[in-house]
């Protein structure tokens, strides 16, 4: 009876290890077709095809297609890594002492990524129209957009008026801006200007 156990014992770890090699493999495989989903819409935009981003992920469109069924799908996965990544934007403008400071840090950083990713920044607009989308992260990036126009209202460096939802809109805005090809850090300090309290005028 003791050596059945321990011969079933023996051959236990077999099984594990190669389902967690496949994991591993899955894990890498996902991760291959975010690199290249990304770089794809980048170059593409929205026309891209699902066998492309294949191609240059180097699995095949089985594997693609069994970790993302649609298109939409993938970008939705996008989307959510850009707002994880606005998200750390975010906290790091909050660790800017300067309340005014922070706010400049996080718009401009922002508009830096609009400016850098045009064929993704516009494939992500589209997942962006759905509410649905990246639904944890949105409330996430909206606390924290809330703490940073708390701290600039508290200071009267920010526009009484300017709510979180202003921040959005200017930011969707200015995304708008940049893909007509304006100039991204005039741009942002256009939007700055404009959120900016306590303007003093001179009167000549």
């Amino acid at each position: 009876m003791t050596s059945v156990t321990a011969s079933t014992t023996a051959a236990d770890p077999t099984p594990v290890s190669g389902e967690r090699h496949l994991r591993a493999d899955a894990r890498r495989n996902r991760d291959k077709i975010l690199v290249a989903a990304e770089s794809a819409f980048r170059d593409q935009g929205t026309a891209v095809q699902m066998e492309d981003i294949a191609r240059r992920a180097a699995v095949g469109v089985g594997t693609l297609y069994r970790h993302f069924p649609t298109k939409e799908a993938l970008v939705a996965e996008l989307a959510t890594h850009r707002f994880s990544g606005c998200i750390a934007d975010a906290e790091t403008a909050l660790a800017t002492a300067d309340p005014w400071s922070a706010i400049e840090c996080f718009v401009y950083s922002n508009a830096e990524q609009m400016a850098t990713d045009a064929g993704l920044r516009d494939t992500l607009a589209l997942a962006g129209m759905d509410e649905r989308v990246c639904a944890r992260e949105r409330e996430g990036l909206e606390q924290r957009l809330g703490v940073l126009v708390e701290r600039a209202h508290a200071v009267g460096s920010l526009r009484a008026d300017v709510g979180v939802p202003d921040v959005e809109a200017l930011m969707c805005g200015l995304s708008a801006a940049i893909a007509r090809g304006g100039d991204w850090r005039r741009l942002a300090s256009i939007v700055l200007a404009g959120m900016r309290g306590q303007v003093r005028v001179t009167v000549p």
